[in-house]
Order: C-alpha cells, then structure tokens, then sequence
C-alpha cells in the first residue's frame, strides 16, 4: 500500500453531504456553498493518504476498496475514509485584495471534515496568502475520489508582533521593522526586508499562535518563547536528519512541532498580530535565536504576493527560482524524526558553526 502526503484547506466540519452510498453522486451539494475566512474557518492540512490499489487514486467509501486518510486538524489527530468528492467554482482572494476564480475539488471525509485542493495541482493553490474562499457554484458532483497528486504548496507564512528579529541595528520587534531594513540571514548574511505587513486576528480559531518556550529545541534555542503563524517553518539541524534525509538541515512548520516539551498552540479565541515578511528569495532569518523561514516567493507568488515583492523576486531570479532555503520533508516523516528526537533526548537544533560562517 502507497502512503502519499496531500495538503489542502480545511474549510469546516459539516452534516454529510453524501446522503445515498448506493452511488457516487453527491445529493446535498449546496451545504457548502458560502464563504470561508482565513482566520476563523481555514486550516492548511497534510493529509496522509493509503493508496489501497497503489493506482494514485483514494476513492470514496463507497467504492469498498479501503483507501483511507489520517491527518491532524486543530491539533487532534484523525483516521477517516473519504466519503464525497466533487469540484466547485470558488473565489480565492488574497491577502492584497487579489480575487483568483479558480476550480477546486472539495473532499468530505465520513467524520465530516471538509477539504478542498488544487484540482489539477496546476498551482493555484501555490504560494498564495489566502485571506478567504468563496464556493459559489457547484460543478460535477459524481466524481469517485481525489487524486495522490492533488496538492497546495508553500502557504503563508507569519511571525507574532513582538518577535525579536537580528537587524543591523540590534535586536528590533518584527512590528518596527520597515521595507529596506536589513535582517540576519543564516546563509547570505545580512538582507533587505523587501516588503512587510501585518494583519490582526481577533479570533484567529485554527490560527492561533504556536508557541515555542524558550530552549525548546537546543540549549537557549530560542533565547525567548518564539510565537509563529501553525504553517510557519523553523529549521531542524540534526545528524538524525542527515541519516533521514540526506541533509542536516531541514523545515518543519511550527505546528508539526506541537507535542514536544515546551511547545504549545495559543486559544482560539486569544488575538493575534502576525507579521509577513519577505526578502528578494527565500531566506532562514534569526528570530530569537533561532532560524526560521522568510516569506516564500515562488513562481506563483505573480499571483498571490505584492506586486513589488514579485517584481524584486523574479528579477534575481527570472521567475524561475521556486526553491525553498532548505529542504521541506513531508509530514509523516517528520513525525518519525520527531520521535526518534525524543526517544533519545536529542536537541532538534544542534550546532553546525563550520558550514556557516555568518554563525
């Protein structure tokens, strides 16, 4: 049996909509139709999927061939099957007001979760800061499943107002920091912020800060509590990765995190202020001691990122720079790494001052 990892948006736990398992047919599709905050209805979920036939397809229940999912929402873990797949017209705005009308396919599992995806991974979930998804009209609703291949990459990325960042000025609050600032990278040294904002949550639900203690993932690493958006990565830099995955250095987003000592997920309803920050290409920034990722500026950033920061980005790279600052393991594998961590007491950040030299 093939295990693949699937990222989608959660939008929401609903009544079954697949209310005839005699078919494939999708008999109360109009339940979903509406719109889907960012920051009180959507999560970014890994989903694990077991290709029971190995043929790159998970089906729905119906089906009886015994595909099913496990993925962590909201920070409880979940076994299901899929039980209703169709496509929708959806409207996906952006952070900067962009509207992006787009074909999704929506997935709900028997437990009543709701995802949607990239319906033919041609990016369009790529990359973008989604502030809201609109489902307006439904399309076929007699598919049979979704694909392993279907998947959303790269998504936003935020530090809490109050983070302390290395500048050439000292240590500054993220919140103070202004486009032309410089910021400590670990491998290029010292870069220009090329766009930052902000955006307040009063009630960030699924979004809510992590929180990582201070010395949470090595001895003062971080120096004080790091507070980050779930999706945001920090840098893992370990031997026990090296044998993994062939590098020490790896990312794992924040919320792949929570478990371990020290390492927690604020209320639902506690506010929040994250800061976006971006440089002119992905980059590790030092945000309290420790390394974590810089706004990802992709191919389909064209979409989804200011026009400035677009504009800066591809004229290093002519567009075609989509690659991340280290490498992102899927998620079920990161778990083994995280285990096999806490078996052996080990630190997730060891040092590593040789191949560095801005350490």
């Amino acid at each position: 049996m093939i295990t693949t990892t699937n990222t989608m948006v959660y939008i929401g736990n609903f009544a079954d909509m697949d209310t005839d398992e005699t078919d494939f047919d999708v008999e109360l599709r109009d339940t979903v139709l509406g719109t889907y905050d960012a920051f009180s209805d959507l999560e970014v979920v890994d989903i694990t999927s077991y290709d029971a036939n190995d043929d790159s397809a998970i089906f729905d229940d119906e089906s009886g061939n015994g595909d099913y999912v496990e993925y962590t929402q909201g920070g409880v873990f979940h076994s299901s099957r899929p039980d209703a797949s169709m496509l929708y017209q959806a409207r996906v705005t952006d952070v900067n007001g962009t509207v992006h009308d787009i074909e999704v396919v929506l997935v709900q599992m028997t437990n009543g979760d709701v995802f949607v995806g990239d319906k033919e991974n041609l990016g369009n979930f790529d990359n973008l800061t989604i502030r809201s998804i609109e489902l307006y009209a439904p399309g076929n609703h007699n598919a049979y499943g979704y694909y392993t291949w279907q998947n959303a990459e790269n998504t936003t990325v935020c530090f809490c107002a109050g983070t302390l960042l290395r500048t050439a000025r000292g240590l500054r609050d993220i919140a103070a920091l202004r486009r032309g600032d410089l910021v400590m990278t670990l491998d290029d040294g010292w870069a220009v912020i090329d766009w930052i904002g902000g955006t307040v949550l009063g009630t960030p639900g699924h979004n809510a800060a992590i929180r990582i203690g201070a010395g949470a993932l090595a001895p003062g690493v971080p120096r004080r509590t790091l507070c980050v958006s779930p999706q945001h990565r920090i840098l893992i830099r370990s031997r026990i990765a090296e044998r993994m995955f062939g590098q020490k250095e790896i990312l794992v987003a924040a919320k792949r995190l929570l478990g371990l000592p020290s390492i927690g997920q604020d209320p639902p309803g506690k506010p929040v202020h994250y800061i976006h920050l971006s440089l002119l290409r992905h980059h590790l920034i030092e945000a309290e001691g420790c390394w974590s990722e810089s706004l990802f500026p992709g191919e389909m950033a064209r979409k989804g990122l200011p026009p400035e920061i677009a504009r800066a980005a591809f004229a290093e790279t002519d567009g075609t720079d989509a690659t991340p600052a280290r490498l992102i393991p899927p998620g079920r594998r990161v778990a083994r790494l995280l285990a096999r961590h806490r078996k052996n007491a080990l630190p997730l950040v060891g040092p590593d001052r040789a191949t560095h030299p801005h350490l």
